[in-house]
């Protein structure tokens, strides 16, 4: 079987969830749920246990799981270690017996599932049914709607932008406002354009930071507990940031 590296672990997609028996685990909010509990992951535990259910079965050596879990990073093996044992005792605890991680000593390691664990995604909400006034719009209705909707936007983006109609696009000044590298993620600009919000991981604890639009004065603005801090978001004026904690 071959390994799916999975090095790009930001849990960008929001609805993928996994079922380990009773359990439901949601890697972008570092939890896992059932019907009368609810537990918190760290982040890296929880790369890491994703990165070894996309590959259970399969025995996946240290350094495809220092690909996945620190990429661009030196990992010491004690690292890896105390994060397969802080694992081991979420999992014993809570997902026994359908989780089990194997060592396989100077190779790496095998996460076994059995057939209770299942990758899927949410149920989407289901749409409100159109009313029989809607349902009776032809296809000319439609169309016409969606024409004037289009020339609207248009008209606003040009009006907004109109430097764009004698300035090449390949001319407009363009530079990276945060790095993959550094776990800088939800970028989020103050109204004025000056300031930017991101959320970042440093040392298992996801915080939120403010920096310049130069790239200058970064500086941590949430609690530096353990919970995951995560989407800033500003008010109007600028003066005040929101974001999820969990």
């Amino acid at each position: 079987m071959t390994v799916n590296p999975q090095t790009n672990l930001q849990m960008e997609n929001k609805t993928n969830i996994w079922m380990i028996g009773s359990w439901k685990l949601h890697p972008h909010l570092y939890e896992a749920r059932n019907s009368n509990e609810r537990i918190s992951i760290k982040p890296r535990l929880m790369r890491l246990l994703v990165f070894l259910l996309t590959n259970a079965n399969t025995i996946v050596t240290k350094e495809q799981i220092y690909e996945a879990v620190w990429p661009g990073r030196i990992v010491s093996e004690d690292s890896l270690s105390k994060c397969i044992s802080d694992l081991r005792k979420i999992i014993k605890q809570h997902f026994s017996p359908a989780l089990k991680i194997e060592t396989f000593r100077h190779v790496g390691y095998q996460l076994h599932a059995d057939q209770d664990v299942k990758n899927g995604k949410e149920s989407p909400v289901p749409l409100l049914q159109l009313s029989s006034t809607s349902q009776s719009w032809s296809k000319l209705s439609y169309i016409i709607l969606a024409a004037m909707i289009l020339l609207v936007c248009t008209s606003f983006w040009l009006l907004r932008t109109p430097d764009l109609e004698t300035r090449p696009y390949h001319d407009l000044p363009i530079s990276p406002v945060l790095t993959s590298k550094a776990n800088e993620i939800d970028v989020s600009s103050s109204p004025d354009g000056k300031l930017l919000a991101y959320s970042k991981e440093e040392n298992d604890v996801f915080g939120i930071y403010v920096k310049a639009i130069d790239q200058t004065g970064a500086r941590l603005v949430s609690s530096s507990d353990y919970a995951v801090k995560q989407f800033p978001s500003w008010s109007a004026d600028g003066t005040t940031l929101a974001y999820n904690c969990v």
